[in-house]
């Protein structure tokens, strides 16, 4: 009986809806399994490596992150511009977009790699770390590896974006859950078996990473994909354009972004020391399970605005900001449940011996809570391109949010809380625009800046 009903509430929904729902359970599971995974690493990789070493992990792996930016918003133009071409039912226009991307994304690849292979000759890596203690050329081969194994996983991550063009998000999910279980296996054996060294993780976590990835562009390319398969003989100046276009309004968003996130680790680190990274980042692994998971549900309206947007399906795109903002308001709940039983949790986590200031988890609560309801706008925003008033807000957080970061730590004495504070107060005046461009755009009463 309740199957029955189910499956009759189901075959009600609109078809694209339908899609969503299955690509949201699918993910749900997959995250649910690699976070599972993730939380169990963390304090094997802290106790093994020890409090600095494993902030000098972090450190580095926010550092590998700035150069994401570097992609110059490809990888979201990539995904806008073949979702149209998908909903326009254009398979050689999609192959051209796909073939230009990968050209485009090999070369910067391959840039990036000399320009680092040179630079990495001149650079202290234990003034960037701030890491005396541990040995320079443990660190240099770390790095170079961690470096190699990003600017190849670089290219061949464009398969994610296909597939989230395509609408079928859950896959992206599938290879991330597969990448953190094959780390947590490996770290387990290796912290078991061999001495801690920071060498040995650059191996399983960035060589694991980067042969599921191989792995998704072979079979990919081969099977569904196939008439999608990149060719350099494809690669248009005229979709490069194209591509390089929205690219770059992405690429601005992108660089606040990392400019944010990316930068937080070295600022603590620099500023009050890699021993106070690990506080810092467990906090915001606790708190953004929150945002992971209404992450899951909100990326795939990304692409679906963009074909319900190209159709003019304005009833359903309003229908879903309206479901969205209840599952916002539960989501408001389960961050305070969560802040109430953080001190528990921590300790059940990753021990008393590393301390967590209950301010830091306020605020991180606040973020959460502001960043989930503003992904449902800025969602929308993305998938139908009318991001300029968005360029403009990142371009005035990238210029504030370091020196606010440096004020609010160190001379203000907030410590590590002054970090993500900035990044609050970042957020405010987006969280004022972008709903009321959201309520332009969908009465077709937007115009001028409002409108691009």
């Amino acid at each position: 009986m309740i199957p029955d009903a189910l499956s009759d509430w189901l075959q009600k929904l609109h078809p694209r809806t339908r899609k969503i729902g299955k690509n949201i359970l699918e993910s749900a599971v997959y995250r649910a399994i690699s976070m599972a995974a993730s939380f169990i690493t963390v304090p094997i990789l802290l106790h093994w490596l020890g409090q600095a070493e494993y902030g000098v992990w972090l450190t580095m792996q926010a550092v590998i992150g700035w150069f994401l930016i570097f992609d110059l918003g490809l990888g979201n133009g990539l995904r806008n511009k073949l979702a149209e071409a998908l909903a326009a039912n254009n398979p050689q226009l999609a192959r051209r977009y796909v073939s230009s991307a990968y050209v485009i994304i090999t070369g910067i690849s391959l840039a990036m790699l000399v320009l680092y292979g040179i630079a990495q000759w001149f650079i202290d890596w234990k003034v960037v770390f701030n890491a005396p203690e541990i040995n320079d050329s443990e660190l240099r081969r770390t790095m170079n590896l961690v470096f190699l194994f990003f600017c190849v996983q670089f290219v061949f991550q464009l398969i994610k974006m296909i597939w989230l063009a395509d609408q079928r998000p859950a896959l992206t999910t599938l290879v991330n859950a597969l990448g953190t279980l094959f780390s947590l296996v490996a770290v387990f054996l290796a912290s078991k078996l061999l001495p801690a060294n920071l060498e040995i993780v650059a191996w399983i976590i960035g060589g694991g990473n980067l042969l599921l990835l191989v792995i998704a562009n072979f079979t990919g390319f081969r099977g569904k994909y196939k008439s999608f398969r990149p060719s350099v003989k494809l690669a248009s100046w005229d979709e490069m354009r194209k591509l390089t276009n929205l690219g770059l309004r992405f690429f601005i968003l992108q660089g606040a972004a990392l400019i944010v996130f990316a930068t937080d680790n070295m600022i603590i680190t620099q500023m009050i020391g890699p021993e106070e990274v690990p506080a810092y980042q467990i906090a915001f692994k606790y708190f953004n399970l929150v945002m992971v998971f209404f992450t899951l549900i909100t990326v795939p309206y990304w692409s679906a605005y963009t074909e319900a947007f190209q159709k003019k399906d304005h009833a359903w795109i309003r229908s879903t900001v309206r479901s969205l903002m209840r599952i916002w308001a539960v989501s408001l709940a389960v961050v305070m449940i969560m802040f109430v039983s953080a001190p528990v949790i921590y300790r059940l986590w990753v021990g008393p011996e590393l301390q967590i200031p209950t301010m830091l988890s306020a605020v991180f609560a606040i973020w959460v809570a502001l960043s989930a309801g503003l992904a449902i706008y800025g969602n929308f925003l993305s998938g139908v391109g009318k991001i300029q008033l968005s360029v403009y807000h990142a371009i005035f957080v990238s210029i504030i949010n370091i020196p606010l970061s440096i004020l609010l730590a160190g001379p203000l004495g907030l410590g590590s809380t002054g970090v993500i504070l900035a990044s609050v107060i970042g957020l405010i005046p987006r969280a004022i625009f972008q709903p009321i461009q959201y309520h332009l755009i969908i009465k077709g009463k937007a115009r001028g800046i409002w409108n691009r």
